[in-house]
Formats: C-alpha cells, structure tokens, sequence
C-alpha cells in the first residue's frame, strides 16, 4: 500500500530541481507534497496501531498450547498434512478471535501413538499412556470413520479427538473443529433453530452470543491438569456457574442442568465419586425431575461395573 504513495511524493522533488518556476507554483507544489507526506505518515500511523493492536490482543488472550496428532489415515488422505494442519488452526483461530482464546500448535510432526487400536474411544483413553508433553492439550486428527461422529471431547479434559472428512472442503472441517474444541470449556451442541456453530451441522462459522460467553468465562481453565483442574482453586463452582448460565436449551432447573454437565464428564473420565457427587446434586436441586434420578440411577450401576 505505502508502494504508491512514496513514488508520488518523490517527484515535486524532481520538479524542484528541473529549473526556474514561480512563487505561486513552487508553494502550490510544497503544499501538495506536504499533503502526500501527511497522508504516508498517517497510513503507517495505522498501520503501527493496528500491529499494536493485533499483539496486544494476543498477548490479552489466552494461548492454549496444542501437540498434535496425525494418524495414517489422515496422511494418506492429505500427502501434505503439515500444510493442512496449519491452514486448520488458522481458521480455527480466526473463528476464535472474539472469543479471548488462541490456539498454538507446538507440534504436528509426530504420528497418532494410538493408531493401531479400535474404536475412538478406546484411543482417546489409551492417550492417558502418552502424556508426556508440555503442552495444554492434545488433538488427535484422524481420518478412521466412526458412523456420524465427528469427533470425541469431554468438557474440562485434556484430549480432543477430531474426525477429518477429506471430501470436504477445508473450510467445513475448519468448523468442525472449532466447534469440537468449544466443548472442552462445557460448551453444548446448539438447537438447530440458532443457526450457530455449535449447531449438529455448523454451516454457520459463528458462535452464539451466549457461547462466546462460556468461553470467556472459562478460557482461564488449567487444561493441562484434566479433569482434576476441577479441584484446583474455585474452578469447580466456576464451571458450575458457566453451565448453569447456558439457557440455550431452556432447561427447566439450570443448576441441575450444571451438575449433570460436570458429572457426566467426570464418569467419562472414571472419577466416580466425584461424579456421583454431583448426580446426587443435581437431584437435589431438581428432586420431581425423572432424568436426574434416572441419571443418578445409571451412574450408580456404571460405579458397580468399575469396582
């Protein structure tokens, strides 16, 4: 942009020397040039304050660090999977800008230690042998189908499993991502009536109002600890709070609804007296509700399957 602008000042400087020329001109001409100066010097004004702006809107987000991992199906299916992966989280991150949270990928290099075994949850669970990065999450970008799954992640967790759908176009599994990685902040699938990209099919690229909300709430939460983040200082009653303020689905008791969120995703990560806790919770703040019961029911029969 700058290109064009500086050419043009450069000549009256040629004109000055060419010869003899009136008062009135050579002060028209100084008037122009210092237009053109005034106008350069506002441009890269702008600019500096847009660099400004856009590093301290990085540096006021929070950076959740990533380790990625690519399974075989994914490389064959992408010859230059490194080039996919960054053009992903690009767009991830610019369908996260509003949110206060950015996304950094450390590495990508590395093949899907849980490759070789069946089932998409049997690897996210088998990812609790692998930890030993210094990293905040972890993803795996896998190519294995699994029916109409898109991916698996459980809220306030530490691994995220997403599925690639490469007779798509980049821009959808861009959103299919981003719309997996919202439910680590306890972020639910939208009704389809909002249109938004927690939506079943997110066509759209934006979240709700009340989504990007949750996720500010919540962007803070010490991912590298797991579920246990959950004891860690007021982290708990936080997260209670962020999913009781979810109304999208117009729950008849939030609070209930709260409980249940945080007890469903401690049974998934197999910390059942923490997660009975909370099922127990959720009947007592809704006590005519038969879901909760029945919830509190099934988790109970889940415990006497792990003893």
């Amino acid at each position: 942009m700058l290109d064009a602008p500086i050419s043009h000042y450069h000549e009256p400087d040629c004109g000055f020397a060419s010869g003899p020329r009136s008062g009135t001109l050579n002060l028209m001409q100084l008037k122009q040039l210092m237009g053109k100066k005034q106008k350069v010097a506002f441009a890269a004004v702008l600019a500096s304050l847009a660099l400004l702006v856009g590093g301290w809107l990085l540096l006021a987000s929070r950076v959740i660090n990533v380790w990625v991992y690519t399974d075989y199906a994914f490389r064959y299916d992408h010859p230059n999977w490194p080039g996919v992966v960054d053009s992903r989280f690009q767009e991830v991150n610019r369908i996260y800008s509003g949110t206060g949270v950015h996304w950094k990928v450390l590495d990508s290099s590395q093949i899907d230690p849980t490759s070789n075994l069946p089932g998409m949850d049997t690897r996210r669970a088998n990812m609790t042998l692998h930890m030993d990065k210094q990293t905040d999450i972890y993803m795996i970008l896998t190519g294995v189908h699994e029916g109409d799954r898109a991916g698996i992640v459980i809220p306030f967790t530490r691994v995220a499993m997403v599925v690639d759908y490469p007779d798509k176009s980049e821009s959808l599994n861009g959103r299919l991502m981003a719309h997996e990685l919202a439910h680590l902040f306890g972020a639910p699938d939208d009704p389809a009536w909002l249109q938004s990209l927690m939506g079943e099919k997110p066509e759209s690229e934006k979240f709700s109002e009340r989504t990007i909300a949750l996720i500010k709430r919540m962007r803070g939460y010490p991912f590298a600890l797991g579920i246990d983040g959950l004891a860690q200082g007021s982290w708990e009653n936080r997260a209670l709070a962020a999913a009781s303020q979810d109304d999208a689905a117009a729950h008849e008791n939030p609070m209930a609804h709260a409980h249940t969120v945080l007890a469903t995703a401690l049974i998934n990560e197999r910390k059942m007296d923490r997660a009975l806790e909370h099922f127990r919770a959720a009947v007592d703040a809704d006590p005519k509700s038969k879901l909760m019961r029945l919830n509190l029911v099934q988790a109970y029969m889940r415990d006497s399957q792990f003893d």
